[in-house]
């Protein structure tokens, strides 16, 4: 049962002019509100649903465009002018509410501009930002723009205009994950899909002006301020064109590959000291017709060290004050020497071999004045310098201790041997003995003794020296 007032009831079955159940016109003049149609309604202690005004439009299943309400106003005049004007009083009032329970439909929709001069707020009850938003599903925000234009696209267009001295985002973004949460989380995720020629950026960070970051990234814990990936060999976890700077240190895992943009010298480093000297320099060219330089510098800004890959028709050279070796005690040359009756051993005593050119044996006569030196490399002690010009006859297959330490194959069954003794090539092949004949020595001792040895054979540490 529905108790009515007034009904109005219009029946006008004609297909030329507009019906109206109600039309109402107020032309009345004056400086105070004027309504066409005024709804008041007042609650009672046991009503429901209370409504100023209630408008209801079925369209009986025939194809027309059906309203509830239909308001138009018409910009004449000065002043303001609302089709629709709501207003709410209270802290839990809406002014409009609109509802649809159908996902495929719309609790409102506007054609054409909308504003909003304080908060908008989508999914939650109560906004505590300008704009708040708050979704159950996986996405809160979705944003498509396939526009078809030539002009540059934006999926969201973001510009912050202030003008004081506080901290200023474009984008603030914040996740906060679970406790238990052992999956990526990301405060910003950009994604760009290669379909297509050209540069696509996931991101692009743009500064004009002195002292303006393009991307900043920081972290407060042994974390990464940014991590940059890429599962391809051939591409780049991180591309710099132009100048880079690192105020403190850069940790390379794999390798660095520094490439020249239009520098005549090819891909260059550069460090200073902590006084803004420049000291290491490293070019992978020095012109663009010379190999590589590495150049470093004293306290005094002197250059005191000089690698030169291509000095003199593509050879190499060092330029220093003192050269200090580490990995060995001997100056050894490469020979190359025939092998006789077995292998050639580290220790081995070698003389010229007549027979071929400019090549060794292992010698196998007592005080022979051929000798030259001592393969070396035996019990561990390895030449500290090795020369040799590759593919010319001053090449060869093993190294010859020409002075310096070496241990050296020595036979002391005849002749003990003492720290000292000169030592001389005996009959058994490749061994040393005790140069106890002066005169038969002179010219075939290769070295003095720097150990002993009492009986039988082994190894003598020897100090060569040719005479």
């Amino acid at each position: 049962t529905v108790n009515v007032t007034g009904r109005f009831a219009n029946n006008f079955n004609s297909d030329v002019q507009n019906s109206f159940a109600i039309y109402a016109i107020n032309t009345a003049k004056g400086a105070h509100e004027r309504h066409g149609v005024y709804g008041q309604a007042k609650g009672s202690v046991n009503g429901t649903k209370l409504y100023g005004m209630y408008g209801y439009a079925d369209p009986n299943g025939q194809p027309m465009d059906a309203y509830g309400g239909y308001f138009l106003t018409r910009n004449s005049g000065q002043g303001v002018h609302y089709g629709v004007f709501a207003q709410a009083d209270g802290p839990n009032d809406y002014g409009i509410y609109a509802k649809n329970p159908f996902p495929a439909g719309y609790a409102g929709f506007f054609d054409g501009k909308v504003g909003v001069r304080y908060r908008l707020s989508v999914g939650k009850d109560t906004a505590h930002s300008t704009l708040d938003i708050l979704s159950g599903t996986q996405k809160a925000i979705d944003i498509h723009n396939d526009a078809p234009i030539s002009d540059t696209l934006y999926g969201i267009n973001i510009l912050v205009d202030g003008d004081n001295d506080n901290t200023m985002f474009g984008i603030d973004a914040k996740v906060i994950p679970s406790a238990g949460n052992s999956d990526n989380v990301f405060g910003v995720r950009a994604e760009v899909i290669d379909i297509g020629p050209g540069v696509k950026y996931a991101f692009n960070g743009i500064a004009e002006g002195d002292d303006n970051i393009g991307v900043r990234g920081r972290a407060t814990g042994t974390g990464r301020a940014i991590l940059g990936v890429n599962l391809n060999n051939n591409g780049y976890a991180g591309y710099f064109e132009g100048r880079s700077f690192f105020t403190e240190r850069m940790d390379i895992s794999d390798r660095i590959l520094i490439k020249p943009r239009g520098h005549a010298g090819g891909g260059e480093i550069e460090m200073y000291d902590n006084d803004g000297d420049q000291n290491i320099i490293i070019r992978a060219n020095e012109s663009t017709t010379n190999g590589a330089e590495m150049l470093m510098y004293n306290e005094a800004t002197e250059l005191t060290l000089q690698l030169d890959a291509d000095f003199n028709g593509g050879n190499s050279r060092i330029i220093t004050d003192e050269l200090q070796i580490k990995g060995g005690s001997d100056l050894a040359e490469h020979f190359n020497v025939v092998e006789k009756n077995g292998k050639v051993l580290p220790g081995m005593v070698v003389s010229i071999d007549e027979n071929s050119n400019g090549g060794l044996q292992a010698a196998d006569k007592a005080y022979d004045a051929k000798v030259v030196g001592v393969v070396s490399g035996a019990n561990g002690i390895l030449p500290g310098m090795l020369m040799g010009q590759a593919g010319s006859i001053a090449d060869g297959e093993y190294p010859i201790a020409l002075t310096g330490r070496v241990y050296v194959l020595a036979d002391a069954t005849k002749q003990a041997i003492r720290p000292g003794d000169f030592l001389t090539s005996s009959d058994l092949l490749g061994y040393a003995m005790k140069a106890k004949n002066k005169r038969k020595a002179n010219g075939a001792t290769i070295g003095k003794a720097l150990t002993a040895m009492t009986h039988g054979k082994g190894y003598v540490l020897m100090l060569v020296n040719l005479k």
